[in-house]
C-alpha cells in the first residue's frame, strides 16, 4: 500500500494529464481493496476559448508610421484585450483590402472607405469628405456614435458582406505639400497631384492630374518632379510619408482639409460568430485606438509644426481665396453626386449634413474664454 500511495504522489506532482491518471488508478486500488468503488468529486469543466487568426489586408506598407502604425497598434490592443484568443495576421500593400476580402485573401482589412469607392461610392461619407463638407475628426466620430452615423455605415457595409468601424485619424491640419507656391488655380492646371478619396475628383475638376502611384512613392515623386503636389491628410500623416524633407510649402486648408478616417471591417459572416462581449471589445478597441490618434495629433502638432519650419523650412502658407473658393464649388458638387447615386446614400447624405450643420451652429454660439 505504501508503494501504490507513492505511485500516487508522484503522479500528482507532473502534469494535469499524468494527475488525471493518478485519480484513475486510486480508484482501481480501492475497488481491490474493498470490492467498493470510491466516489471523487467531478473536476468543473474547463472553459478553452475558442482562439482565431484573422487575416488583416492592410493598405499600406507595414513599416510603422501613420496609418501603418495605428493599424498595428489596433491588433495588438485586441491581442491584448482578448488575451491572445484574437490576433491579427498582417499582409501589407493591399490597398483594396474589401476586394481581397471578397477574394477570400483576407478575413478583414485597415484601409480608407475611399478604397473602396468603385464597390459603393456612398462609403467616402465614412473616410471624410472634401471642402467645406469636411467634418473634424471629433465631430465625425460624435456622429457616428450619436447621430446615427454608424447605423448608416452598418446598412451599407453589410450589403457587401462587412461590419466596418473607425480605429484612426490622419489629424488635422491638411493642406498640400509642393515645392512651388500655388498661388492660382492655373498653378494646378495640368499638373500631377495626390489626393485621397473624392480628392482625386476634386484635383481633376481644377484640371489636374491624379497622381497614380502607390501612396508609399508620393515623397520620392514629389522630390523628382513626377509629381506637383500631394495631401496625404493632415500634418500628421504627411510627416510620417516624408512629405517635409522633399517640400518647400504646405498650403492651405486643403482639399480634405480635415484629414481622412481609417477602417477596420470584418467578414459580416465572422463578426456574426464572435459573442457580444468579443464584439464589445472590437469596438471598445477600435474607439480607443480612434481617440488616442486624434490626441497625438492635436499634442505633437505644434511640435511637427516647428520642426517643419526650422529643421526643413517648410512656408507655411494660406491657399488664395480663389483656390479655396474652387475647391468647396467643386467639392459640393462631387458630394452631391456621390448623395444622389441610391436611396442609402441619400439617407446618409441627410443624416451626415444635418449633424455636420448642427456642430456647426453649436460651435458658432458656443460662449468663448472672453465673452
Amino acid at each position: 500500500m505504501k508503494r501504490s500511495m507513492d505511485r500516487r504522489n508522484f503522479l500528482k506532482s507532473v502534469t494535469g494529464a499524468a494527475t488525471a491518471v493518478a485519480a484513475t488508478a486510486a480508484t482501481a486500488e480501492a475497488r481491490d481493496a474493498t470490492g467498493v468503488a470510491e466516489v471523487s468529486p467531478l473536476a468543473a469543466p474547463s472553459s478553452i476559448p475558442t482562439r482565431r487568426t484573422l487575416r488583416l489586408a492592410l493598405a499600406w506598407p507595414d513599416n510603422a508610421q501613420g496609418f501603418s502604425d495605428f493599424c498595428r497598434q489596433f491588433a495588438a490592443r485586441v491581442s491584448a484585450l482578448t488575451d491572445g484568443t484574437i490576433s491579427i495576421s498582417v499582409d501589407a500593400n493591399q490597398r483594396d483590402g474589401l476586394e481581397a476580402v471578397s477574394r477570400g485573401d483576407a478575413d478583414c482589412y485597415c484601409g480608407l472607405e475611399h478604397h473602396h469607392r468603385v464597390q459603393e461610392s456612398s462609403l467616402s461619407f465614412f473616410a471624410g469628405l472634401p471642402g467645406r463638407n469636411a467634418m473634424t475628426g471629433q465631430v465625425f466620430h460624435n456622429w457616428l456614435t450619436v447621430g446615427g452615423g454608424q447605423a448608416h455605415w452598418d446598412n451599407v457595409a453589410a450589403s457587401l458582406g462587412m461590419k466596418a468601424m473607425a480605429i484612426a485619424h490622419s489629424g488635422p491640419r491638411a493642406g498640400l505639400w509642393s515645392r512651388v507656391p500655388i498661388d492660382s488655380l492655373k498653378a494646378l492646371t495640368g499638373r500631377t497631384v495626390f489626393a485621397e478619396g473624392l480628392g482625386e475628383d476634386v484635383v481633376r475638376a481644377l484640371g489636374g492630374e491624379v497622381y497614380s502611384g502607390p501612396s508609399d512613392t508620393v515623397s520620392t515623386a514629389l522630390a523628382d518632379g513626377r509629381l506637383f503636389a500631394a495631401e496625404p491628410g493632415g500634418l500628421m500623416a504627411a510627416v510620417a510619408a516624408g512629405l517635409p524633407t522633399h517640400a518647400y510649402r504646405h498650403s492651405g486648408p486643403g482639399i480634405n482639409r480635415h484629414g481622412v478616417v481609417a477602417a477596420f471591417g470584418i467578414r459580416k459572416s465572422i463578426w456574426d460568430t464572435l459573442s457580444d462581449g468579443e464584439r464589445a471589445i472590437l469596438e471598445s478597441a477600435a474607439a480607443a485606438n480612434y481617440h488616442e490618434t486624434l490626441a497625438f495629433a492635436a499634442s505633437y502638432d505644434a511640435l511637427m509644426t516647428k520642426a517643419c519650419k526650422t529643421q526643413h523650412n517648410i512656408a507655411f502658407e494660406e491657399l488664395t481665396r480663389e483656390v479655396q473658393d474652387a475647391i468647396d464649388r467643386v467639392s459640393d458638387i462631387i458630394v452631391a453626386h456621390v448623395a444622389a447615386s441610391d436611396l442609402h446614400a441619400q439617407q446618409i447624405n441627410a443624416s451626415y449634413m444635418t449633424f455636420r450643420d448642427a456642430s456647426q451652429s453649436f460651435d458658432a454660439a458656443a460662449p468663448t474664454a472672453t465673452s
